[in-house]
């Protein structure tokens, strides 16, 4: 039901006595609306009772009361009573919530955002990266123990998310940041052996060059042995790949110069690989990247 849309039933929306705040009482009242289908009336009432909680600095009985939401909004949905907008709803006000408490982005966090996500219906793939895209920019901005690229548990899920949306560009971003190499070299494997037989070997080239921009030489190390193991592939492009880790691992500047000369016709098969090897060589070996390089972006080379 469209949280919008007017109630089922006449009765009033419960209130809290003002003697209690006790969120385990207010659960069971909450809980006995969902239980009678009163899902509006549900709704308004964990709205009315997170307002009062806000009002009285009561943050952590907000949090509590929202995920609760949340959950149990999820756990009613179905095609028959549809409360995907109410719950996306609540999970809005939970993390107002978290900013204006400036909660600290912890595991007991972590934990209630990963339950919430595998609470998610598997058809609200949709609602479910609004969620997520959501959770990464509070953890982006959270005060205490925020990450200034978004949490990798969070780029995790949303990876996944993106794979079911079919949106494979921004699934490869997210994996990127994540922490699952060995996921992403499987993902990359499946995308690979679907592609052009000709082609394999650039999905994950592509992949570690990004890696490798991002300064992570163990998870580019890791997807690639996976990937390896996987779908063995003996072609230029994956030997300079090879070679690639091994020079950057070793510290050798001048042998990453000789692979990118010796290799520049396998290089030309992507025009993104010349800037990506620029970006490696000032990450690990603390090469500016060429003028020229900077000219053809302003259009004045």
């Amino acid at each position: 039901m469209d949280p919008a849309s007017p109630p089922s039933s006449t009765e009033p929306i419960p209130a809290p006595s003002r003697e209690s705040s006790n969120v385990d009482e207010m659960e069971i009242r909450l809980r006995q609306l969902i239980s009678n289908k009163q899902f509006f009336e549900a709704h308004q009432m964990y709205k009315v009772l997170n307002a009062r909680f806000i009002k009285k600095n009561q943050f952590t009985e907000a949090q509590r009361l929202l995920v609760s939401g949340v959950l149990m909004m999820l756990s009613s949905h179905s095609a028959e009573t549809p409360l995907l907008a109410s719950a996306s709803e609540l999970c809005s006000l939970l993390f107002a919530v978290f900013l204006q408490a400036n909660v600290a982005l912890d595991q007991n966090v972590l934990a209630a955002i990963t339950r919430i996500h595998d609470s998610f219906p598997p058809a609200a793939s949709a609602e479910k990266h609004t969620f997520l895209t959501s959770a990464l920019k509070w953890t982006q901005n959270a005060k205490s123990g925020g990450v200034p690229e978004g949490h990798p548990l969070v780029h995790n899920l949303l990876a996944q998310c993106c794979i079911g949306l079919q949106k494979h560009g921004q699934a490869q971003v997210h994996f990127l940041r994540g922490n699952q190499p060995e996921l992403f070299a499987q993902v990359l494997t499946g995308w690979a052996r679907r592609g052009y037989e000709s082609e394999q070997d650039l999905f994950i080239s592509r992949a570690i060059l990004r890696y490798l921009c991002l300064g992570n030489l163990k998870d580019a190390n890791t997807c690639f042995r996976r990937f390896c193991d996987v779908l063995p592939l003996d072609t230029p492009l994956i030997n300079f790949t090879r070679f690639l880790l091994l020079a950057v691992e070793r510290d050798a500047y001048p042998l990453f110069v000789t692979l990118t000369t010796r290799y520049q016709p396998s290089l030309q098969r992507d025009p993104q690989f010349q800037d990506l090897l620029h970006k490696v060589a000032h990450v690990f070996f603390h090469i500016a990247p060429p003028a020229a390089g900077i000219l053809e972006q302003l259009g004045l080379a």
